[in-house]
């Protein structure tokens, strides 16, 4: 999905037919990922517009040796986490936790023990249905990789509240999986 040089140097020189064309490129892509963040359609577009201005704005610095959808990504995931933190009085914070509320046998919902009895429609709607914070803490470190202290920084919150939301979001999915299907999940405790 990574664009030819020449659209690229179309949108380097200020062509509006490329940004269109780089536009439909990247949509698919880069709105799936806002979707993951956002409860609502109209907030996730917001943020990819936002984020493909950026990337207008920075496509002379992009490095062709890196990964393009990489690229894309960090600065999307960014623009997210800055429009959060803007608006952090419109997010939930309740029942936020320090590093020593998390107990040594924190319980963790095992993603590998439901994918085969548990629909990928199932497990994206249950995600898209969280409360915002757990939704985006949960999204970062599950689906993006981030480790706790990096959730802390782009967040600005505590080390533990980011393992405590997390763990909060896990107890939801797997209350969300048993209610809509069913299917039992064996839980494992952290070591």
């Amino acid at each position: 999905m990574k664009p030819d040089s020449k659209l690229i140097k179309k949108c380097l020189n200020g062509k509006e037919k490329a940004h269109y064309e780089l536009f439909k490129l990247c949509f698919p892509y880069l709105m799936s990922i806002a979707s993951r963040y956002y409860t609502n359609q109209e907030d996730a577009l917001t943020a990819l517009n936002d984020a493909f201005l950026k990337i207008l704005k920075n496509l002379a610095k992009y490095d062709p040796t890196r990964s393009w959808m990489a690229w894309m990504k960090t600065i999307l995931v960014n623009t997210i986490l800055n429009d959060f933190r803007d608006n952090r009085k419109h997010f939930e914070l309740n029942k936020l936790a320090d590093e020593e509320d998390i107990t040594e046998n924190t319980v963790y919902l095992s993603i590998d023990e439901i994918n085969d009895r548990v629909d990928e429609a199932h497990l994206i709607r249950f995600v898209e249905e969280l409360p915002d914070i757990n939704r985006k803490v949960f999204n970062l470190h599950a689906i993006d990789g981030y480790k706790h202290r990096e959730i802390s920084e782009l967040l600005e919150i505590p080390v533990g509240t980011s393992r405590w939301i997390l763990n909060q979001a896990r107890k939801i999915l797997m209350q969300r999986i048993l209610d809509e299907t069913g299917v039992g999940i064996k839980l494992n405790e952290a070591k």
